[in-house]
């Protein structure tokens, strides 16, 4: 399965780049089965690392990043490639009202 080896390069690349991150919810399945998209939660300090390390891993993968949504501390992203599409979500700052995290 394509988009479990890109999220453990992905986990991996964050943990040598010390990105300060975290996996909101359906974490326990992860890599093996992603519910419906991958959201995490990144320092706002760590933003940009994050962001150049999903850009290196789908360089990777031979996949483009493309930003589906900007807003309220939230950047929605889609990766596809020939061979998967994963939806990852990264939240910076989580003073949204309603949701559950």
């Amino acid at each position: 399965m394509k988009e479990a080896h890109f999220l453990k390069l992905l986990f991996s690349s964050l943990e040598v780049n010390n990105i300060d991150y975290v996996i909101l919810r359906g974490y326990k399945d992860l890599p093996q089965i992603i519910h419906n998209d991958v959201d995490f939660f990144v320092s706002p300090s760590s933003l940009y690392e994050f962001f150049a390390c999903l850009l290196a891993i789908s360089k990777e993968f031979s996949s483009e990043v493309k930003i589906v949504l900007i807003r309220q501390g939230v950047i929605k992203c889609k990766v596809e490639s020939s061979n998967f599409s994963m939806d990852i979500d990264f939240w910076y700052n989580v003073t949204f009202w309603g949701l559950s995290y």
